[in-house]
């Protein structure tokens, strides 16, 4: 499932002219440096990510996440964090940040 929303959220990107740089799907929440135009207000951004691919995992995958949506209907949190970076620096490091999310998360040995 982390694959192919990560194949939806790319898809949402492309069509709306949003470039997402480096994306990380985590077991409760996602990572994203995007790139977007000026113009392009960035709480719509989120809406736009939300909302479309909200639909499209409840279309083909209802029946495994149904036993974890906390309210009918809802996939996603209301809440976000998000900020604006400047090229160079900051940027390379929020993306090397997002890059190591995975291999950072802790193991659980049984």
């Amino acid at each position: 499932m982390a694959e192919r929303l990560q194949c939806i959220l790319t898809e949402i990107a492309r069509e709306y002219g949003f470039n997402i740089i480096v994306q990380e799907v985590m077991p409760d929440h996602v990572h994203m440096l995007i790139e977007a135009r000026p113009t392009d207000a960035p709480v719509r951004i989120v809406q736009i990510l939300k909302s479309i691919s909200a639909r499209k995992m409840r279309e083909e995958f209802l029946n495994i996440i149904q036993k974890h949506i906390w309210k009918e209907g809802t996939l996603w949190a209301a809440v976000y964090y998000m900020a604006s970076v400047a090229d160079g620096v900051i940027t390379e490091v929020i993306k090397e940040y997002i890059s190591n999310q995975r291999s950072e998360m802790p193991r659980h040995t049984s």
